[in-house]
């Protein structure tokens, strides 16, 4: 985890707001920050969503959560004022990149299946999302551990300042599995002090980017270090024990956050994660 590099400060120089989010996470009804064991994502219907079966059958479990959640999040969006879609992941669809490393071994690198290579890529979920909605505009995925969703905000609010009129919608996702939390105590990564651990987590956040007004302002992006005059101050690390800690953290509590507050400033800060980012709400 050494060697992150933080986000520069990032205000805009016009507002930009946030006009819709959506957020696939664990339930709330969590055992305690105690109890490291993973925390799994509660996985709702996409038949409304994503109506295609085969689409769904072929789609992967962190596939369907991300793409899922970001169709949601533009839901009430016309597909042509969509200006672009910026994603970000830590680790990416490790459950289809294990299937076809099986594979490789049990196959003797013959007679492939190529479904999970093709769906283990970081920018399936954003292709996905383009190619439902017949999107069919700036599109790209960042991948640097907890620095990724920091990178894809400031790309997005770049996109949205550049694209008068239209939205970008931003979003990371990340999931668990047996593999990831078994080499991530191996390496010693998301400790609990000097003997226990975080428990790692999966789930998803997107937000839809508008220069139109709205309710709620994204006022600028920060390091996850920096600290900024606010009454209002919400870490990640307050969520951990429901969400469980991943490398797209701060992208759930953020779509948290917008769900549970109403008034006023809030900081919302990814504290967990190295060269994680923060992010300034301002809400009318």
């Amino acid at each position: 985890m050494k060697g992150m590099c933080s986000i520069p400060v990032f205000i805009p120089e016009r507002p930009v707001y946030i006009a819709s989010h959506s957020c696939i996470c664990p339930p709330a009804d969590h055992p305690g920050i105690s109890d490291d064991s993973p925390r799994l994502a509660e996985l709702p219907d996409f038949k409304q969503v994503i109506t295609n079966a085969n689409l769904r059958r072929r789609m992967g479990r962190l596939l369907r959560i991300a793409v899922g959640c970001g169709l949601t999040a533009i839901e009430n969006v016309d597909s042509a004022d969509v200006a672009g879609i910026v994603t970000a992941t830590g680790l990416g669809f490790m459950r289809d990149t294990v299937d076809f490393a099986n594979i490789l071994l049990d196959r003797n690198e013959e007679l492939l299946n190529p479904a999970p290579f093709m769906q283990s890529t970081f920018n399936t979920a954003s292709g996905y999302i383009a190619q439902i909605r017949s999107i069919h505009s700036y599109n790209t995925t960042y991948v640097h551990r907890s620095g990724g969703f920091g990178a894809a905000l400031l790309d997005s609010l770049m996109l949205c300042l550049s694209n008068p009129g239209k939205g970008v919608l931003a979003g990371a996702f990340d999931e668990v599995t047996p593999e990831v939390d078994l080499l991530r105590r191996r390496l010693g990564v998301w400790r609990n002090g000097a003997d226990g651990f975080l428990p790692a987590g999966e789930g998803t956040g997107f937000i839809y980017l508008t220069d139109s007004e709205c309710s709620v302002r994204l006022v600028g992006l920060y390091p996850a270090s920096m600290e900024v005059d606010c009454d209002n101050v919400v870490e990640c690390s307050g969520y951990v024990a429901r969400t469980g800690v991943s490398h797209s953290l701060l992208a759930v509590v953020l779509a948290l956050v917008l769900s549970e507050y109403h008034c006023g400033r809030v900081f919302v800060r990814d504290d967990v994660n190295e060269g994680g980012a923060a992010v300034l709400l301002d809400f009318n």
